[in-house]
């Protein structure tokens, strides 16, 4: 049987990927494959909680998005 995935998406505030933090290593724990879909920034932080980081900001900013 394959691991169950779960996606996190996260906004590259500090403040969203801190609130995000115990969700991730909880889902983690139970035994999920989770992929965080952030900034690269935060790629230490995730890949210690053991999920795998997926830079969602870097080539495409928010910056840039329409307003």
């Amino acid at each position: 049987m394959a691991q169950p995935v779960v996606a996190v998406f996260c906004m590259p505030e500090h403040g969203h990927f801190m609130q995000l933090r115990a969700l991730i290593a909880g889902l983690v724990q139970s035994g999920f494959a989770v992929q965080v879909f952030t900034h690269r920034r935060y790629g230490p932080d995730v890949e210690r909680l053991g999920a795998r980081i997926v830079d969602l900001f870097t080539k495409y900013p928010i910056e840039q998005a329409d307003s």
